[in-house]
């Protein structure tokens, strides 16, 4: 490439030293010209300076020819005549009137036309400048001539030769030092082009704004233009897919995208976890039976591919924790009007199944144990209302016994209130407060209760003096109330209750109350915090517990990002523990 650029240049270069030579010897011969004329000019001038002065014209004439040639004058010659044309003076020795006189400046002088030039070849193939002039008295015709060098300058050919040499060496390393650019121009936009082929959009090419690289700056421009367009195209779509991944992800029930062959092309993470299979399609697509083991569920793609319309279905399959219903949505993906995928979303309907039948466990729980109250206060009352066989004494009792059911039917229509409260997941007002201070004021309010057993109400030895928390402070207390009335409910008569709070590691609070009473057995410990569960109805209801006590307790330790649990031993007393972020 460099020798063909400087080759080029060089064929252009001498063709431009050849128009610049002719124009300089055309420039030249100008100014010979003109030099030339001023000398023939002069030297008629002063010859007739002398003539008007009555001088010696010829004289004059030999004066003026030594001066002249003296000074470098090539091939100077000096003609007279009178008026009639006749030859007084002539440096040529062998000329005569009658050939001076047929010259056509001799002629156009003697017709009285001044300052005449002429230009001819004279003397053997030289060119001769001429000039002829009249003086002013008309009695004298001055011709002067002079030769008209056609050589080329020496000096001149030197330094077109040194000027065409200086100029070839600066084009071959201006184009040399060019050509590597463009040559490194070119490498790199070849391998800016490998590199978008291989989708890295960070390499850009070095913009040369500067002549002769205006074309490929150009270019580059517009390369690196679409880098940085690719490049942002790709983060935008990069960020999209993130945002997409990280949603499908999030997804609470199984997605699934499959190809018009059915294989799988992407599963989300809970899909993964369900059906337990680690290989990404992404990477290695493979058929959907391999994920779900359905044939029921491969037919139903069949049909959606084959009536390109939605379906939704209720089906069984397989998962790590056995079988499980779905409602299953199927739906085309369509690329200019026909099926190239499919979307498979799996909702889980145990999770709704089981909400319903403890919707419906919750009700019956509820009704029966308002059942009880009401049935027995609408029997004491028709009783009442039959005075004749009642005594006063008969009826001061049933009123005591309508009071008492009363306030249980009060105190569970409270509790399921507060239940229902709390589970709607709002926290009220909360304050700065100590928990050991509470734990004190609990024991006080519930000491009379817990002394009608002979039990025993004391703090843990673990328990700092003053433990500040953060909370709804009626919260709390109703944790520690419905915990503690528990214990003094269900524990034996003459023994002790220790309530305790502290710091976890975690910088959770832990709250404990622990007795010494008959235990809880250890299949109904995982059940104990359930609504309405108790271990022993009959006995619950005799001593006025409602059975939502302990599930309050776990609500409100949820609530707070916490859990309620139990550690028992039959025979030996439990030990509830509720840890709260608090």
């Amino acid at each position: 490439m460099s020798k063909k650029l400087t080759k080029d240049m060089a064929y252009i270069f001498f063709v431009v030293l050849l128009l610049l030579s002719f124009v300089f010897i055309v420039y030249d011969r100008q100014n010979q010209r003109s030099r030339l004329e001023n000398i023939l000019r002069t030297t008629a001038s002063q010859i007739e300076e002398v003539h008007l002065a009555g001088g010696d014209s010829i004289l004059a004439a030999k004066i003026q020819e030594n001066v002249l040639r003296k000074a470098g004058v090539d091939a100077l010659r000096i003609s007279l005549l009178d008026a009639n044309g006749e030859l007084l003076y002539d440096t040529a020795k062998e000329a005569s009137s009658q050939r001076v006189r047929s010259k056509e400046e001799i002629k156009r002088a003697l017709q009285g036309e001044d300052w005449v030039y002429a230009e001819r070849y004279e003397e053997g193939h030289n060119r001769f400048l001429f000039l002829s002039h009249i003086s002013a008295d008309r009695s004298l015709i001055i011709r002067t001539a002079t030769g008209l060098s056609l050589e080329f300058p020496t000096s001149f050919l030197l330094m077109i030769i040194l000027l065409g040499v200086l100029v070839l060496l600066i084009i071959h390393l201006v184009v040399r030092r060019n050509s590597q650019r463009y040559a490194l121009c070119l490498k790199r936009i070849e391998e800016g082009l490998k590199d978008f082929t291989e989708e890295k959009y960070d390499v850009l090419l070095p913009e040369i704004d500067a002549a002769p690289f205006r074309e490929v700056h150009t270019l580059t421009g517009q390369f690196n233009q679409t880098a940085l367009s690719l490049k942002a195209k790709d983060e935008y779509l990069y960020s999209r897919m993130a945002r997409l991944g990280t949603i499908l992800n999030t997804m609470v029930d199984p997605l699934l995208l499959v190809n018009k062959e059915k294989n799988l092309l992407y599963v989300n993470q809970v899909a993964n976890e369900v059906f337990e299979r680690d290989i990404n399609p992404e990477e290695t697509p493979y058929p959907q039976l391999l994920l779900t083991h359905s044939e029921e569920l491969d037919d139903i793609l069949d049909e959606c591919i084959l009536s390109e319309k939605d379906i939704e279905t209720i089906i069984e399959l397989s998962t790590v924790s056995g079988a499980v219903r779905y409602k299953a949505s199927v739906s085309p993906i369509f690329v200019d009007e026909e099926v190239h995928g499919l979307v498979i979303a799996l909702h889980d309907l145990s999770v709704e199944e089981e909400a319903s039948a403890f919707r419906r466990d919750f009700i019956a729980n509820v009704t029966h144990e308002l059942k009880t109250p009401l049935t027995s206060l609408r029997g004491f009352i028709d009783t009442l209302q039959n005075r004749e066989h009642v005594t006063p004494e008969q009826t001061i009792r049933f009123l005591e016994i309508m009071d008492v059911e009363a306030q249980r039917l009060e105190v569970l229509i409270n509790d399921i209130l507060s239940l229902s409260e709390i589970e709607s997941g709002r926290i009220r007002h909360t304050i700065s407060f100590d928990l050991s201070e509470l734990i004190d004021e609990v024991i006080v309010l519930l000491d009379e209760q817990a002394s009608e057993k002979k039990i025993a109400l004391y703090t843990s030895e673990e328990m700092p003096e003053r433990l500040m928390v953060r909370a709804e402070r009626d919260r709390i207390k109703q944790i520690l109330i419905n915990l503690t009335e528990n214990a003094i409910k269900y524990g034996r008569k003459g023994g002790t209750v220790e309530l305790g709070a502290k710091w976890l590691y975690d910088g959770r609070v832990q709250i404990s109350v622990k007795d010494n009473g008959p235990g809880i057995p250890k299949e109904a410990q995982k059940r104990i915090f359930e609504r309405f569960y108790r271990v022993d109805s009959s006995r619950s209801r005799d001593l006025g517990g409602t059975g939502l006590g302990l599930s309050i307790v776990k609500h409100i330790a949820q609530l707070y990002h916490g859990e309620a649990t139990v550690e028992s031993t039959p025979g030996q007393g439990s030990t509830f523990f509720v840890r709260l972020k608090i």
